[in-house]
């Protein structure tokens, strides 16, 4: 079996917790994009979107990295929200 080295392209906390929980220690990388997604884009498929978008961005440096992306939206009454939308 390969031994990879996994790299994470999340800044979650939560996100590397999970991993860390199944014995896996991934290395934190930044990933810059603007989340943006097609107007007419199902709001179901948005966060497949955005985490292929971020998978887009992210670059293997060798050959053993295996980059991992993820995106969480919320939806509400069929409007998605934005991060910044839950202000307690």
């Amino acid at each position: 079996m390969k031994n990879w080295n996994i790299l994470l392209a999340s800044q979650s906390p939560r996100r590397k917790q999970l991993l860390e929980m199944i014995d896996l220690s991934p290395t934190i990388i930044r990933v810059d994009v603007e989340e943006v997604y097609p107007a007419d884009l199902p709001l179901s498929e948005v966060p497949l979107f955005l985490s292929q978008l971020k998978a887009k961005s992210a670059e293997a440096i060798h050959d053993d990295d295996l980059v991992i992306t993820a995106d969480t939206v919320v939806i509400l009454e069929n409007e998605l929200l934005g991060k910044g939308w839950c202000d307690w």
